[in-house]
């Protein structure tokens, strides 16, 4: 659920705020704009903090500020989630819940709130990562709090790229594999900066 639910190659979505809305849903994948990117892009889109995005089910997956599923050639840039994201699912990422395939996701800013007490892979930036690349994101101050796997950028990095990408004045908190930039690496190509 989100604002558009679903997007391919050719959309291009930019210059948005949103200023109040919620999104919530039990199953499938869930942000503030788009639910899942399989292609197109998105930019120059803000959610402020009367913003929140929740995932009520355990069941549920891929729960982002901004889009709840990145993946395939999309690309999110120059966005920022000041809001409020809830869930008990897995990968749930401050501005993606998952990002995968040859997807991007640059210039953009967490300085929001994440709260879950049973998820797991959840990040500042993004929950998951399991290809594509991370660059110049930043945690600016934002609260990141989750059962386990939880990174101030990253929760769970299964293959992929994360550069020039920070936590700065960010709270992160959880009961196992807990770190500022990332919770966990498995198998990665690249971090640095």
């Amino acid at each position: 659920i989100g604002l558009f639910g679903y997007t391919s190659t050719g959309a291009n979505i930019r210059n948005i705020t949103l200023d109040a809305a919620t999104a919530t849903t039990q199953f499938g994948n869930s942000g503030a704009f788009v639910a899942r990117m399989d292609g197109g892009s998105l930019s120059n889109c803000h959610a402020l903090g009367g913003v929140k995005v929740s995932q009520n089910s355990a069941e549920g997956h891929n729960t982002g500020g901004i889009v709840g599923y990145v993946r395939r050639e999309s690309r999110v840039s120059n966005c920022t989630f000041s809001g409020e994201i809830t869930g008990e699912c897995n990968r749930i990422g401050g501005i993606s819940g998952a990002l995968a395939n040859t997807a991007v996701i640059e210039n953009c800013t967490f300085n929001g709130k994440i709260n879950s007490t049973e998820g797991a892979m959840v990040g500042g930036i993004v929950g998951w990562v399991t290809g594509g690349s991370v660059k110049a994101c930043t945690n600016d101050g934002g609260l990141v709090a989750a059962a386990d796997t939880v990174g101030g950028v990253i929760g769970y990095v299964d293959k992929g790229s994360v550069t020039q990408s920070h936590s700065q004045n960010a709270t992160v908190s959880g009961r196992l594999y807990v770190g500022g930039i990332a919770g966990y690496l498995n198998i990665i190509l690249s971090i640095s900066g």
